[in-house]
């Protein structure tokens, strides 16, 4: 394989027809330096299929575990059964991203001239790219994160005043990328984190080690969420609160 060979991490909760559609994954999974590996955390046999059908590796669980784990074992595999090496990048993508191959190439030639420990790019929330999705932001306290959730008042950096690569706090995990050596040092993701909050931990946890998420603006990919519910009787309200809460004690103890 060639140096900096590229894993691309994606975790379906029921996320077959995101996958399906996306042309652009497709035509990604077909490089060289590429591998696309696809855990299936419902067990669905539609999507072995299309991974069978697209050249995208596809690992399942028999009973679903979080986001943390899930890329966690994704790293496994691609330690175990690529001989991923430390100098190659292991790349969390949610299933709803969708970047195509000139833009990927950028990130090939960034992590090839400036070997990033850790990395994220710009998000936009619609296709002609003027709608910035809030990926990037700052270490939150209990009231920021809260406004935030609740009603959308951000901590996020003020990305048009950004126009070159910058290091920042921390950057969502819908799109994340790692040296593997440095996911290493980290040990993953903290497996405690069901989901939420712990792509602030990781980050936090790097930052104690004097790296620092590279922000690269000129790198575009569409976001196409799914909105949330922000009710604070939803089940999401009440992850976010257990998980922020361990966080913020992971942070002071």
């Amino acid at each position: 394989m060639n140096l900096n060979h590229h894993y691309i991490s994606i975790v379906s909760h029921g996320h077959e027809m995101f996958i399906k559609n996306n042309k652009e994954l497709n035509n990604i999974a077909k490089r060289d330096d590429v591998t696309v590996v696809i855990l299936d955390n419902l067990n669905s046999k539609s999507l072995s299929d299309i991974c069978n059908q697209n050249n995208f590796d596809y690992i399942s669980n028999n009973k679903k575990q979080g986001f943390g784990k899930n890329n966690n074992k994704i790293f496994q595999y691609c330690y175990l059964n690529h001989s991923m090496g430390s100098n190659d990048y292991f790349i969390i993508i949610n299933p709803d991203i969708i970047i195509d191959n000139q833009e990927f190439q950028k990130i090939v030639d960034f992590t090839k001239l400036h070997q990033p420990s850790l990395f994220s790019i710009n998000l936009f929330l619609d296709k002609n790219f003027e709608k910035f999705d809030p990926n990037i932001r700052y270490f939150p306290s209990l009231l920021s994160y809260f406004n935030s959730f609740l009603f959308n008042i951000g901590y996020n950096y003020n990305k048009r005043k950004i126009n070159e690569p910058i290091n920042i706090d921390w950057a969502s995990a819908s799109f994340l990328g790692f040296k593997s050596s440095f996911f290493q040092t980290l040990n993953g993701f903290d497996e405690k984190f069901y989901m939420y909050c712990e792509d602030i931990d990781i980050c936090a946890r790097a930052n104690k080690l004097g790296k620092n998420v590279v922000y690269i603006p000129y790198i575009k990919a569409l976001h196409n969420v799914q909105q949330k519910n922000r009710n604070i009787f939803s089940k999401h309200f009440w992850w976010h609160l257990r998980s922020i809460i361990r966080y913020l004690s992971n942070k002071v103890f």
